[in-house]
């Protein structure tokens, strides 16, 4: 029943994992730089939500599972800077939501 923000701005971002329980998180990741491969980001909500802000020219896959809660994907997305690298975004929501921005 809280909710917080971070800003983070690592050079080598290789992922992570954010779990809301009936509450709220907003993570600003476009400072960082994300490590070559395969990156995971594993997001659990339950009766919260999740604002996620990427940089525009991120590969971003979205394999979230929503339970009577959803998924928006809000990104303008650019060109793709490096193909190589990819964020894959797992997880679920329940009575949840992720948003995810540049």
């Amino acid at each position: 029943m809280g909710g917080n923000e971070k800003k983070h701005d690592s050079l080598d971002f290789a992922g992570g994992k954010i779990t809301t329980i009936m509450g709220g998180s907003d993570i600003d990741l476009r400072d960082c730089q994300m490590r070559p491969g395969r990156n995971e980001l594993d997001i659990m909500c339950v009766m919260g939500g999740v604002d996620l802000k990427v940089p525009p020219h991120w590969n971003i896959l979205i394999e979230v599972s929503p339970v009577m809660g959803g998924v928006d994907d809000k990104r303008k997305v650019h060109e793709i800077t490096n193909p190589d690298s990819t964020l894959v975004i797992r997880g679920f929501c329940v009575f949840g939501g992720l948003e995810i921005k540049n």
